[in-house]
């Protein structure tokens, strides 16, 4: 139990040493500044400091007051040390008897000392004060005192070691001399060893207490969230396993998961991911259950089977599909996940339908080979067949399914094209310019426009250049007669070859200055960059290369030059070197065949269009030099990406695949942005719409394509912006459960 200080007068010690005596006798333990042993000042100790001490570790104050207690300074300080620490205390008349006096005591006592309130505070207020009072300057390197008289010593050892040889003590006396620096010597490492070894000590020391409070409070937080972040991945792998089966369970998974956190970055790429692939899900538009006149109708429908073209020979006892073209004689074999069993052909014949078990799928034998799954039947097929532009099922239960085709329509048809570009004409429509043969040919909107180019040589069909107004393009023809090729350059407007010039090289590439005022292009011969006048066909030259190019891109005023083994190297408007060679290809030799650049943020895409290398698709930085990342080929595909573009503003890039897919990344981040599996052929060149609305496709049938991305966006970066954007996927994929819940194909309620 704390004691109860006592304030009074020394005029007053009589009646106070009585009071006390009397609340002793009672049990209370108080405390007063008397001389000697036992509860009072001992001897020989600094009074004021002492009577401080009791005041802050005391749970109660009783104050005799008189005339002179009021007149007395120290009874001043101490009454203000009460007040400053909120101690409780009683005013008492020091001129009363001490019987009175204790029983006024006595009742206060237990009203307001023996408070829980008031043993906190002294517990509190005694504590701090020990700890204020006693705490010694505890240092995790040695003290700098110590440290400074040891370096001291260490330069009075250094005088003393020039006082020897100053004064020529060796002369005088050898030996002693000789002893003299040996002593210097002990000394001087003995010194340095104790403050080295007391350093080293302490770091330890500090080293062991910086270990033990990251393991006991940042471990913790790392584990919690290792252990929240493997939920978040368990989750979105179960949420890809159901999305194989079931796409509308797999978002459901998503959206109602608390775990699942979108202001983290991982969480929200895999999210978004999933996302995305879950909404280029081809789902049913209709289905009607077994009994309905619509499914009886389905049912009693006879499918397309035999074809004048197209022989198809099913395996049966595994997933492979042998289609044999009766008009070319070649075969096509595809596999699927299991032993197909119906199959059906659209009325034109242009498109193929098969099931496998409860799995659906189309595919465009014409043109392309890579099959588009129709989603979201869960029931074995028993007839399969085409409804004008729709796909039918009906199930062994004989409830019908109904989807639209996925199979976009080719229009064109060249074949074996790997060339071209595309871009967005001053109506808004798409153009594409490419070669067929000798004809070059304009296509605005799948309206083809050819002109014959009558020349004695061999075109090279790869390499053409548009110029920034979209007013001129140029390529370039090795004549019979000689190795020096020369440039083709065509107004697009007036559809009329307006130049013919001499390149005085063997050129591979070609690319517009800034100003379109020259055409840029590489030389395989060796001699690095011609630049040719597009009014009068002047031609200057830069140094030569040590190496052969392949390539050539505009960027910032200057160029990018490629070589065949994928490495780069930059020049500037005057045809000077300006980097040394760096790669782009990952170490992988491929040619880099296009290169789109975006110059806000300073990196080079390129792709190997039409080539069937696994590498050489690569994001690279053009202010790092060789900061390659590699990009995902795309799903049913070994080959790599075939074409690729940076939209106008730089912050995307879009890249297509033999196998018809297209997939939009952002620039800096590389966030997955939208991607599209409608084409049945290979993208040879890509386009983005200057709103980014649309995405422009040229197929290697010459068939342009448009397809809308719904106005592409970047990933925020805010945690609560990141909330926003992905509520907008959530949003969309409520709708789709509703759809499917409404055509009763799932029993998941969107809610």
């Amino acid at each position: 139990m704390a004691h109860i200080f006592v304030s009074y007068s020394r005029k007053d010690i009589a009646v106070v040493s009585e009071v006390v005596d009397s609340l002793k006798k009672s049990g209370l333990d108080v405390w007063q500044d008397i001389s000697g042993k036992g509860t009072g000042i001992p001897f020989s100790t600094k009074w004021f400091e002492v009577i401080e001490d009791a005041l802050y570790t005391s749970s109660g104050a009783v104050i005799f007051k008189s005339e002179a207690w009021e007149k007395s300074n120290p009874c001043a300080k101490e009454f203000a040390l009460i007040d400053k620490n909120a101690i409780p205390f009683i005013e008492v008349d020091a001129s009363d008897s001490a019987e009175n006096i204790a029983m006024q005591i006595l009742p206060w006592f237990s009203d307001a000392v023996e408070t829980e309130t008031n043993q906190s505070r002294t517990e509190l207020f005694s504590r701090a004060y020990r700890y204020k009072k006693n705490k010694r300057g505890y240092h995790l390197v040695p003290k700098v005192k110590k440290i400074i008289d040891a370096f001291e010593y260490l330069l009075e050892l250094r005088d003393l070691r020039k006082q020897i040889t100053d004064e020529g003590y060796a002369d005088k006396n050898p030996e002693i001399t000789k002893s003299m620096f040996a002593y210097l010597r002990f000394m001087k490492r003995r010194i340095l060893m104790r403050q080295l070894t007391k350093i080293f000590g302490l770091l330890v020391a500090a080293s062991a207490i910086v270990i033990v409070y990251v393991g006991a409070r940042v471990l913790p937080i790392v584990f919690a969230e290792t252990t929240l972040d493997n939920q978040m991945r368990a989750r979105f792998s179960e949420a890809y396993r159901i999305g194989k089966n079931d796409p509308i369970a797999a978002m459901s998974v998503l959206r109602s998961s608390s775990l699942i956190d979108p202001g983290k970055s991982a969480a929200l790429f895999s999210m978004h991911r999933l996302m995305l692939k879950l909404e280029k899900t081809n789902f049913p538009v209709a289905f009607f259950p077994q009994g309905s006149s619509e499914a009886a109708d389905y049912k009693n429908r006879a499918a397309v089977k035999p074809n004048d073209r197209y022989e198809i020979t099913l395996s049966g006892i595994s997933g492979q599909i042998v289609v044999r073209d009766k008009t070319t004689d070649t075969l096509k074999t595809v596999m699927l996940p299991c032993v197909p069993s119906e199959y059906a052909f659209s009325e034109d014949s242009s498109c193929f339908a098969v099931s496998a078990a409860n799995r659906v799928y189309v595919m465009d034998l014409a043109n392309g080979f890579a099959p588009a799954e129709l989603s979201y039947n869960f029931e074995d097929v028993g007839e399969i067949g085409f409804d004008g532009n729709r796909v039918y099922i009906v199930t062994v239960k004989g409830n019908a399914v109904v989807w639209n085709n996925p199979i976009r329509a080719v229009v064109n048809n060249r074949k074996n094209r790997n060339d071209g570009l595309i871009y967005a004409g001053g109506d808004g429509q798409p153009v594409a310019i490419y070669f067929d043969g000798n004809d070059f040919i304009i296509n605005r909107g799948n309206t083809e426009t050819i002109i014959p180019i009558m020349v004695d040589g061999v075109i090279s069909a790869q390499h053409i250049a548009l110029s920034n107004d979209r007013q001129l393009c140029a390529f370039s023809y090795m004549p019979d007669d000689t190795d020096l090729s020369r440039v083709l350059i065509i107004d697009l407007e007036a559809r009329e070859v307006v130049a013919d010039y001499s390149a005085e090289a063997d050129i591979v590439g070609l690319a517009f200055s800034q100003n379109d005022k020259a055409i840029a292009a590489a030389c395989f011969d060796g001699r690095g960059v011609v630049r040719i006048d597009v009014e009068n066909g002047n031609t200057v030259f830069s140094k030569p290369a040590d190496d052969q190019f392949y390539g050539i891109a505009a960027y910032s005023g200057g160029y990018l030059l490629t070589d065949y083994y994928g490495w780069m190297v930059m020049y500037d408007a005057n045809l000077n070197q300006v980097s040394d060679w760096f790669n782009i290809s990952g170490f992988v030799s491929a040619p880099m065949k296009q290169v789109a650049v975006s110059e806000k943020y300073g990196v080079v895409f390129t792709a190997n269009r039409g080539g069937n290398r696994v590498g050489g698709c690569v994001r690279t930085s053009l202010s790092g030099y060789g900061q390659n990342i590699f990009f995902l080929m795309a799903d049913d595909t070994v080959s790599s990406n075939t074409s690729v573009a940076v939209s106008s503003d730089g912050e995307f890039v879009a890249y297509g695949y033999p196998n018809g897919q297209i997939c939009v990344w952002e620039s800096k981040e590389m966030w997955v942005s939208w991607y599209d599996q409608s084409i049945p052929e290979s993208i040879t060149a890509l386009a983005i719409s200057p709103d980014n609305m649309l995405i422009y496709a040229l197929g290697a049938s010459g068939t342009v394509y448009t397809l809308e991305t719904g106005g592409l966006s970047l990933v925020p970066e805010e945690a609560e912006q990141r909330q926003a954007y992905w509520q907008t996927y959530s949003d969309r994929a409520y709708e789709t459960g509703s759809l499917m819940y409404d055509l009763k194909l799932t029993c998941i309620h969107p809610e």
